[in-house]
């Protein structure tokens, strides 16, 4: 999957790097109510980005100048 970006990344290590890993239990959302995910998480993403970029190549930019 790519999405086109050519920038570059600079971490900034003097601050925090964001919320601590967590793994999410979703046991209880699929016993109280059914949820379950339709797709795996790369699928999810993959679509997620294609989707984006369809969607900006349909939108015009805007200036605020």
């Amino acid at each position: 999957m790519e999405s086109g970006y050519t920038g570059e990344i600079v971490w900034d290590r003097t601050k925090p790097n964001g919320q601590p890993r967590r793994c999410v239990d979703v046991s209880r959302a699929q016993q109280s109510f059914g949820l379950r995910a339709a797709q795996g998480l790369r699928e999810g993403v993959a679509k997620t980005v294609s989707w984006f970029m369809a969607q900006r190549k349909n939108s015009h930019e805007v200036s605020l100048h």
